[in-house]
């Protein structure tokens, strides 16, 4: 789900911004062109090179003879955001303001500085100004109004802006994407038609595979506008699982789908893996032709994809893949910290690594998931605050350890997740001094009806087996998860 955990940043919809900073802060440049014309000139020629220093430059010079050119300005601007000079960016957007206090573009891109920060007072305060302004591009100012508002958990206020762009713009593809994710929160079908119509509306790129390739393990090129098509069988009651990983160094926000025989969308993910990688799971509802669909969302088209896909029967048990792992964090939930080899979890002061560590969390730390996920310095960072009252941003996993996994709690489902060959024990009480009950194979889904409880240095929990048989066991052995939330990413 919504990267998003990071998503939002990226999708901010910026118009033409621009950036004040003073003429003496523009190091070795020199003005010696003929006339401000000049100037704007070159600097048009540069921006469409995207040679953003050198439009700095330009319209820099420009402005030291007109400093009132608002068109300057506002080009400068573009080029400072880019270079994330989001200081001078909010600067700019403030001296265009006083010269043109109706400047929508202006207020909008300034609104985005806000909310990127973390001031959602002023930036919703901005949105509001920009939508209520004259702007022949009004479904922007709505189509960010309704991020923060997603952002704040203020759902059916994000549906409302979300529509009132998409009644403006159509064809605005990053509103079906991100309508879909908010229809998801809400347990919402309207969210596969949102989907579907981001695919219509992305993909320029078609390829078309096989089901024996991808079961066997896959990797894809992915690229703007692709889509990979994967055409199956199944029966009823079987589960298909897909997962697209992102590797090392690429760029890609992974998107999957999968259609039924119609070619209708029945289920998608987008951010529900670690990494805000895609997972789905599936339970065939009728016999028939399905197709698995892998794109890209709105997080980044490029780079390459481990594509992995099982189909199991009715009653067979799912492997225990690394590949299909969820982290379904949400805000306004509770996770507990990972660590291994003694290390501890940074509490920073804002989302990424240049900001000051506040203090170390211990392992199995409890934290409240406060805002979040953010996308920076290649992690996720979540806003948390702990049981003592400190908060402060965290990762959300440090290359293949999970920093932050949802915590589980009385009345949710759980499978378990011992290693392939290994069993959980369940005993009589908490504690290993207590006999042994049961043992349950991996896979196995149970649900828990009372814990934790902390006896021999291990967490204990009361859990009851689908055939109602209860008893207590250990969410974690070591370094290995043996009871993890049972995945929520399903929709049907």
């Amino acid at each position: 789900m919504l990267k998003r955990r990071g998503w939002l940043a990226l999708l901010l919809m910026l118009a033409l911004l621009t950036v004040f900073q003073p003429i003496s802060a523009q190091e070795n440049v020199t003005c010696d062109l003929d006339g401000e014309q000049a100037y704007l000139d070159r600097g048009e020629s540069r921006w469409l090179d995207e040679d953003w220093a050198g439009v700095i430059a330009d319209y820099g010079c420009a402005l030291e003879l007109n400093p009132s050119n608002t068109f300057a300005l506002f080009r400068r601007g573009y080029a400072y955001q880019s270079l994330e000079d989001e200081a001078s960016a909010e600067a700019d957007y403030t001296a265009v303001l006083a010269i043109l206090p109706d400047d929508s573009a202006s207020l909008n891109n300034r609104g985005n500085i806000y909310f990127n920060r973390g001031d959602y007072d002023r930036a919703m305060a901005d949105y509001d100004r920009a939508i209520e302004v004259p702007n022949e591009e009004k479904y922007i100012p709505y189509y960010n109004r309704g991020l923060l508002h997603t952002e704040l958990g203020e759902f059916e206020a994000a549906i409302a802006d979300l529509t009132e762009a998409l009644e403006l713009d159509p064809t605005y593809k990053s509103g079906y994407l991100s309508r879909a994710w908010v229809y998801q929160i809400l347990e919402n079908p309207a969210a596969l038609t949102d989907i579907a119509r981001w695919v219509d509306l992305t993909v320029s790129r078609t390829v078309d595979m096989q089901i024996s390739d991808v079961q066997a393990g896959e990797t894809l090129e992915m690229s703007e506008g692709t889509v990979f098509r994967v055409p199956f069988s199944a029966e009823t009651g079987q589960i298909v699982r897909a997962a697209a990983r992102a590797e090392a160094g690429s760029s890609v926000d992974p998107l999957l789908v999968i259609l039924n025989a119609d070619g209708a969308a029945v289920i998608f993910d987008d951010d529900s893996g670690v990494n805000l990688d895609a997972v789905v799971r599936y339970t065939i509802p009728e016999a028939g032709e399905y197709t698995l669909l892998v794109t890209h969302a709105g997080g980044g088209s490029v780079g390459t994809l481990a594509l992995t896909v099982e189909i199991t029967g009715e009653g067979q048990v799912e492997s225990n893949d690394e590949a299909f792992d969820t982290f379904d964090l949400k805000v306004d939930t509770q996770a507990v910290v990972f660590t291994t080899e003694g290390d501890r979890l940074n509490l920073r002061s804002g989302p990424g690594l240049e900001f000051e560590i506040l203090v170390k969390l211990e392992r199995d730390t409890v934290v409240t998931l406060l805002e979040g996920p953010r996308k920076n310095d290649g992690y996720n960072w979540w806003r948390v605050q702990t049981v003592a009252g400190e908060i402060g941003w965290a990762v959300e996993r440090v290359e293949t350890e999970q920093t932050l996994q949802p915590a589980l709690a009385a009345g949710q489902q759980a499978v378990v997740t011992t290693t392939e060959g290994d069993t959980l024990r369940a005993r009589e009480g908490a504690g290993r001094s207590f006999s042994i009950v049961f043992e349950l194979e991996p896979g196995t889904i149970v649900t828990l009806l009372e814990g934790p409880q902390i006896v021999d240095n291990l967490s204990w929990w009361k859990i009851r087996t689908p055939d109602g048989t209860e008893g207590w066991a250990v969410e974690r052995v070591e370094d290995e998860r043996t009871l993890t939330l049972q995945p929520t990413t399903e929709l049907q």
